[in-house]
């Protein structure tokens, strides 16, 4: 699904990052949620919205209202604008 939104133009890039993107270089850990950092879009006004990206995610009926978090094949995922050239490094 974070590919499909990728190749969309939603976002241009993506990393998985916090306890589950550590899990790939340490010890297993219980973690209940996803955190996923993305660049998104440049505007004219050098804000980064996210009103796209909630769009996509309400029309795959993965946002609800009110939620903090999507709710993506039953994991709650938090995307993260990555708003600094290091995070956009990842």
């Amino acid at each position: 699904m974070l590919n499909e939104l990728e190749k969309e133009g939603v976002f241009t890039r993506y990393a998985i990052g916090d306890a589950m993107g550590a899990t790939f270089y340490v010890e297993p850990l219980l973690t209940f949620d996803l955190h996923v950092f993305v660049v998104l879009p440049q505007t004219e006004s050098g804000l980064l919205p996210l009103a796209p990206l909630y769009e996509a995610l309400r029309g795959r009926g993965y946002l609800k209202e009110g939620g903090e978090c999507a709710l993506i094949e039953g994991v709650p995922v938090q995307f993260l604008p990555a708003y600094n050239t290091l995070l956009e490094e990842l």
